[in-house]
């Protein structure tokens, strides 16, 4: 009786696509590439949302336009540090995905710098060139 459930058991968690599927390389490789450019898109929204919301400081803007450059420049070195361009293919075919989920990290962490300019400061927090919470614009 035992062996009969478990084979049950086993025969449909095979043909269980939702629990049992799994991704070919080149599946996971698109995913993850997705996954970044999906974060570059909001790293670009939250960006250009904040130079719009700020427009009438231009040091700020300025000297943010400056940051987003550099931290541009330092995304690509740091990925290549990461994964340096060897002559012989040391990551396999997992490289590319690998990459991606790295650029990926990275970006997400740079939203996360950024989002406070979008929230707002509370009353009594340092001053700083995020404006207080009730200047900024009101999320529909």
């Amino acid at each position: 009786m035992k062996y009969t459930i478990f084979g049950i058991l086993f025969i449909f968690l095979i043909n269980s696509k939702s629990i049992c599927q799994s991704l070919s390389q080149t599946q996971l490789t698109e995913k993850y590439s997705l996954i970044a450019h999906s974060a570059e898109k909001k790293l670009d929204s939250v960006y250009n949302s904040i130079l719009q919301f700020y427009s009438s400081d231009t040091l700020f803007t300025n000297n943010l336009k400056k940051a987003q450059k550099a931290w541009s420049k330092y995304v690509a070195l740091q990925a290549q540090a990461m994964f340096p361009p060897y002559p012989t293919n040391r990551y396999g075919s997992m490289g590319s995905m690998c990459y991606s989920k790295y650029v990926a990290g990275l970006i997400r962490a740079r939203i996360t710098e950024l989002e406070p300019w979008l929230s707002g400061r509370q009353d009594g927090d340092c001053g700083s060139s995020i404006k207080p919470i009730d200047e900024l614009p009101t999320k529909n």
